[in-house]
């Protein structure tokens, strides 16, 4: 069963799923990293929805990998994997909130550690 998204009635910034997606899906089940993500496209505003890239969220819904249609087109399902495995050795998702509080920690502690010798 085939479903056909009718790009007007889709607001910039939102994520809808099509058949793409699901193929997508089952290609990443096949390697045990991908298993549990997830396959999305957002919606950029323009009418035809084949400009709107594809995001790889993991379990949690983070985004982990932007694709466009272009390079799942050039890929077979083995290099698409490949493709993924590398990608995330190279760009390694950061959680910016969690780095920026142990930076926090590590900045107040020193702060502290100096404040505490000028004083004495």
């Amino acid at each position: 069963m085939s479903v056909e998204v009718d790009g007007s009635g889709i607001k910039d910034g939102a994520f809808y799923r099509d058949k793409k997606c699901k193929e997508l899906e089952e290609i990443l089940s096949n390697d045990l990293k991908f298993r549990e993500y997830i396959v999305e496209r957002e919606h950029f505003g323009d009418e035809d929805l084949d400009n709107d890239p594809y995001i790889i969220k993991d379990a949690e819904g983070k985004e982990i990998f932007m694709l466009e249609k272009w390079q799942i087109d050039a890929l077979n399902p083995s290099e698409l994997l490949s493709y993924l495995n590398v990608e995330q050795k190279r760009n390694p998702c950061v959680d910016w909130s969690e780095r920026a509080t142990f930076n926090l920690f590590v900045v107040s502690f020193l702060v502290g550690t100096m404040f505490s010798i000028v004083s004495f």
